[in-house]
């Protein structure tokens, strides 16, 4: 008998703990606010409190004259949700992204500023949600955003891709790319003179970058802003119809503006500027009118500009800027058909 209470006993003992075991559920160590981090200390004693959320905005930045720069993420391993942004910037000690493997949401913006080291976003690999914007500035190493692949930006949000003299590709993003945009936005690498650099004269960096497919999904965009497109066409702009702001700028390889044919709201501002192989304006017939200011300058061998014939009526003389390309007709010129040499 004495024997069978005590089967009985270890038999209830070995169900509890099953029981137990099958329904205890990890405890989320949160963090509620913003973190912002300036020294390693500050990442290496943040990292040892093992928070798995912060509610806020994650924040890590470099310091002018900091004694103890930020070099190691590893201890940050432990984060798999940000509900705010994620800001990386100047962090020019930081070899790689290791520590951040673990994120799987960021619910602000992704924003990266400013490293030479670091060459592989593979590290954000896990994310998958949606961002406000995605900025990746003076990143000079990488060369493609895999590792994006799982991140959609949020309809109404930014795309600003400047400085990143090695970035071949930006396909990985095309799937969460929306369909209406705020900015998108290129530019090529300058040297910041800021308190981090000396200010010496340099030569801008092109993006190496020549395709625009990435943006296929996209029809709405406030300010399109392409400056040094090395790509020979705009293909991926086809399905845009409306744009509110327009700068194609240091686009060297580019012949016409085709791809932009079904744009058809007014715009409010037309920049085009030192594109060395732009001879027409060509896809920019169906724009019923700028509203607010047409520049056309220094296109070396731009002769045809009648695609804007009827879109330039309303504007005030002030207002056109057309100067130093291979034809410069005035605004009356162009109205009365002499548009093209």
């Amino acid at each position: 008998m004495f024997k069978n209470y005590i089967v009985v006993i270890v038999f209830l003992c070995i169900c509890s703990c099953t029981t137990d075991d099958t329904i205890q559920e990890p405890v989320a160590n949160i963090f509620d606010g913003d973190v912002e981090l300036f020294t390693q200390q500050e990442v290496d004693d943040f990292g040892a409190m093992l928070y798995t959320e912060i509610t806020g905005n994650l924040i890590l930045s470099a310091q002018f004259e900091n004694p103890d720069p930020i070099s190691n993420l590893s201890n940050l391993s432990t984060i798999e949700v940000v509900g705010g942004d994620l800001r990386l910037t100047n962090l020019f000690d930081v070899p790689n992204l290791d520590g951040l493997q673990n994120l799987t949401s960021v619910s602000g913006e992704v924003s990266l500023y400013g490293n030479s080291m670091i060459s592989s976003l593979d590290t954000f690999s896990n994310i998958n949600s949606t961002i406000q914007s995605l900025e990746i500035i003076n990143f000079r190493e990488i060369q493609s955003l895999q590792g994006l692949e799982n991140i959609s930006i949020a309809s109404g949000g930014n795309l600003i891709i400047e400085g990143n003299d090695k970035l071949a590709s930006l396909d990985a993003i095309q799937d969460g790319m929306p369909s209406v945009m705020e900015t998108i936005r290129f530019k090529e690498f300058i040297l910041d003179c800021g308190p981090f650099v000396d200010c010496l004269p340099i030569i801008p960096e092109p993006q190496p970058f020549t395709s625009l497919a990435f943006l296929s999904n996209v029809n709405e965009v406030d300010w399109l802003r392409l400056k040094g497109f090395q790509g020979t066409d705009l293909t991926g702009l086809e399905n845009i119809t409306s744009i509110n702001r327009l700068s194609v700028w240091l686009a060297p390889n580019i012949t016409n503006l085709q791809e932009l044919s079904n744009v058809t709201n007014d715009i409010l501002f037309l920049f085009v500027s030192q594109n060395d192989q732009l001879e027409t304006l060509g896809g920019l017939e169906n724009i019923p009118l700028v509203t607010g200011g047409f520049q056309a300058v220094a296109n070396p061998v731009l002769t045809d500009f009648c695609a804007v014939q009827n879109s330039v009526t309303t504007l005030l003389e002030e207002d056109v800027e057309i100067l130093l390309n291979a034809f410069n007709p005035t605004q009356q010129d162009i109205i009365d058909g002499n548009c093209s040499e």
